[in-house]
């Protein structure tokens, strides 16, 4: 797992720059000339300022909680909480 933060960006924003990375690792070929290999992914974020986040912990965990909601839904989307 990892995390990008992005400063001064509205949700709509960070709903769009989620997407477009999940949808170039879905189409990128990790293999090689002799072997197609892709893969993807589940994105989880979270947003402030929230009312629910008080503190960096609940920013991370809310952003976890959207990740395992996005696994959950079927894997590879974006999940926002």
């Amino acid at each position: 797992e990892f995390a990008i933060v992005l400063q001064d960006t509205r949700t709509e924003e960070c709903l769009n720059f989620a997407e477009r990375i999940r949808k170039n690792i879905e189409m990128h070929n990790f293999g090689d000339e002799s072997r197609e290999i892709h893969c993807t992914i589940s994105i989880g974020i979270a947003h402030y300022p929230d009312p629910d986040i008080t503190c960096g912990e609940d920013l991370i965990s809310k952003a976890d909680k959207a990740l395992y909601t996005a696994k959950g839904e079927g894997r590879n989307r974006v999940c926002i909480l």
